[in-house]
Order: structure tokens, then sequence, then C-alpha cells
């Protein structure tokens, strides 16, 4: 409820129907926590407490994109979004709390689908008073972009210097959201673009991991019954 109205409008409560009116907007959030863990994306962040993540050999240039684009669009706070998991972010995003980015991540995983999308959003820790804008923009069928931006640039220019900015590594971005719903690269050798992941034994089925101070999680699964059945 923070988020979405401010911890202001809850302390000081002046309009009750215009508040119910206003929160409104937190009921597809809701309704996802209330539904997983969700079998499509698998993501249980809005459920432990913990930022869902997701590892790729791409990770090297796509953060060097990220971290150039967010530059260019003047500010520190930005991520890609792979079927609802975390798989590159800026230094300052990551600092953010782990209940914030996985606040962010469930609220872009159940909004409408669309090319892009301008949000009024407060962070309920790091700023509950002062309202800051979260642009999506969809990269692939399965990729986000996710910006915090003051009142410029406009959403206009973002879509604009979105093209030129990722059209020539949509190929990469397609590659990592394929890891759905592994979420971890099989082993292969490294190249100048790529990182190399040790190769996992045939009989393991599955494995979580997680970052304790940083309240990461990584879910790993090589089978469809994994999911299932844990």
């Amino acid at each position: 409820m923070v988020m979405v109205v401010g911890l202001e409008a809850l302390q000081n409560i002046c309009n009750p129907d215009r508040l119910k009116r206003d929160l409104r907007d937190c009921y597809s959030v809701v309704d996802r926590i209330l539904t997983q863990l969700d079998q499509d994306t698998c993501t249980v962040g809005d459920l432990t407490g913990t930022v869902d993540t997701l590892l790729c050999t791409e990770s090297q240039i796509l953060q060097g994109r990220l971290d150039a684009f967010a530059s260019e669009m003047d500010t520190l706070y930005g991520c890609l979004l792979v079927r609802g998991k975390v798989a590159v972010a800026t230094k300052q995003w990551s600092h953010l709390t782990a209940q914030e980015i996985s606040l962010i991540s469930t609220l872009v995983n159940s909004s409408t689908k669309c090319t892009s999308q301008d949000i009024a959003i407060y962070l309920p820790t790091s700023c509950p008073t002062v309202c800051n804008r979260l642009v999506t923009l969809q990269l692939t069928q399965a990729v986000e972009l996710c910006l915090l931006c003051g009142p410029a640039p406009s959403l206009a220019v973002l879509e604009e210097e979105v093209c030129s900015y990722w059209g020539d590594v949509l190929d990469l971005l397609k590659s990592a959201s394929n890891l759905h719903p592994r979420n971890f690269p099989l082993g292969k050798s490294s190249t100048k673009k790529t990182v190399a992941f040790p190769q996992l034994d045939s009989n393991i089925l599955g494995f979580w991991a997680s970052h304790l101070q940083r309240r990461l999680w990584l879910f790993l699964s090589l089978t469809p019954t994994f999911l299932v059945l844990h």
C-alpha cells in the first residue's frame, strides 16, 4: 500500500473513499502474491522477502549496456527483468532493499503487458513520502527494462532511445529468456561476450542458492517435475 499511495496518505487519511479508490492499484499485486508459487514464472521473492534472480552467460555485455543506457537517461536506477527475475541491475538499484526490488518486480509482472509504462510509485523504505517514476520498456516478449526516473526524460524520449541502445542485443536477450524455468545456464566455454558456468552433474534435479546479506535468491530446476513437487 505504501508503494502505491505513499506513507503520508496512509498515516493521515482525509478522504477514506478516495483512499479506497487509489488502493485499487494494489489489487493486481495482492492477487499475484496470493497465487504464488507461480508456475509460469517460478518466482517466490514476494513470499520469501528475497529477490528472484536469473544467471546468464550474457550478463557482462547486458550489464554494460544497462549501465550505459541508464547513464544516458540520467538515472542511477535500472534493471533487466527476464520473465520476472532480475538478470542484471545497476549498482544503485541493487542497493534498494530486497522488499522494494521484490515489490517492483511483482508490480511489473502483475501489470498488463504493453510496450511501455510510466507508473508513479513510492519506495516503502528508501523514500516512502516522495513519489518516483517507474518506467518499464518491453524489449522482447519476456524481457523488460525497468528504470526509476525523475521528471525527465519523457516516456516518448525513452521509447525512442531504447531501440538504438538495445536493438543489436536482442539475440542475447532472447538467449537469456530461454533459460526459463531453469534460471541457470548449462556448462559451456566462455567467450569475450559470455561467462563460463560449471557443468552440473546429470543426477541433480534442481537446487536453490541465496545470498543472505543481500537477500538474493536463485531457484534452479532441470526438470518440470521438480517445479511441481517442490
